[in-house]
């Protein structure tokens, strides 16, 4: 299956491949030698020490170049409207030549992260197009393509856009398996869903993601278990479970071993989840 990550029903969509699905990534179909594409987006950027490589006597370095491109990548939030997609998409390509494209990936997304100034209607998903393109451009099983998803995710949570993903919260954890980045990131993805889900005002989504990721932990590990992250996200999960109308699986909360481990740091907590657990009105007066 393929996913689509719809910005505006007036925007083209960009397609987000599962992680079960073996076909190439989609390709953007730019014609040209990397010098000559490079010299067109140091003019277009203004981007006059990238000139200066190009214009050179000697071949200008491929990398050196590209640093100085994606550096003046923010001047991409300034152009007209209708020119983003295009700059945004030879940008990308010109990144992607790169033997090292994350070392510039991080800088490239934060730029494209900021919606064009003169475009208020359409800025935002002309931004989450450029995002999911970087996504989709780069290999199913790329471990740089979770560090993406996670600027997709920041950009999600920042427009109030939980309706953007929420089609495919159930692909998560095929596609953190196959990035291979283990369970810490694994519990920093489940946290910003839950951030995303939260920001748009749904907080019983936001709830069941900081249970997947307070089960990221491990059990038989007592020093994980009382971490600082691990007593942070327990000491959340709680305080939302108590103060919410309509969750009443306290057993199924207390049960979970982080959450168990709040007796010895917060026992307060621990014992009011105990009391709506197991006790009545009188134990909690």
């Amino acid at each position: 299956p393929r996913l689509e990550i719809e910005e505006s029903s007036r925007r083209p969509t960009r397609t987000m491949p599962a992680a079960t699905n073996d076909a190439q990534p989609q390709l953007l179909f730019v014609d040209g030698s990397f010098e000559e594409l490079a010299l067109e987006m140091a003019e277009y950027l203004k981007a006059d020490d990238a000139k200066q490589l190009l214009n050179g006597d000697k071949a200008a370095p491929k990398e050196e170049v590209l640093a100085k491109l994606v550096a003046a990548s923010n001047a991409l939030n300034t152009v007209p409207e209708k020119e983003f997609t295009a700059a945004s998409n030879l940008m990308i390509h010109l990144v992607l030549q790169s033997t090292d494209p994350k070392k510039y990936l991080p800088t490239l997304c934060s730029s494209f992260a900021k919606p064009i100034a003169g475009s208020p209607v359409h800025g935002v998903g002309l931004s989450l197009n450029a995002l999911t393109t970087v996504f989709n451009l780069l290999e199913p099983a790329n471990p740089i393509r979770a560090r993406v998803f996670m600027e997709i995710l920041k950009f999600l949570k920042a427009h109030g856009m939980f309706d953007n993903l929420r089609p495919y919260l159930d692909k998560l954890p095929a596609w953190l398996e196959s990035w291979g980045t283990g369970e810490e990131f694994e519990r920093s993805v489940y946290e910003q869903v839950a951030d995303v889900a939260l920001e748009s005002g749904e907080e019983q989504q936001s709830f069941d993601f900081v249970l997947k990721a307070l089960r990221t932990f491990d059990a038989d590990d007592k020093e994980e278990l009382s971490s600082e992250d691990a007593q942070r996200l327990s000491l959340r999960a709680v305080k939302i479970a108590l103060l919410s109308n309509t969750y009443f699986l306290f057993q199924e909360l207390r049960a979970i071993p982080s959450v168990q481990a709040l007796a010895d740091s917060h026992p307060v907590y621990s014992q009011l989840l105990d009391i709506f657990a197991e006790q009545d009105l009188e134990d909690y007066n």
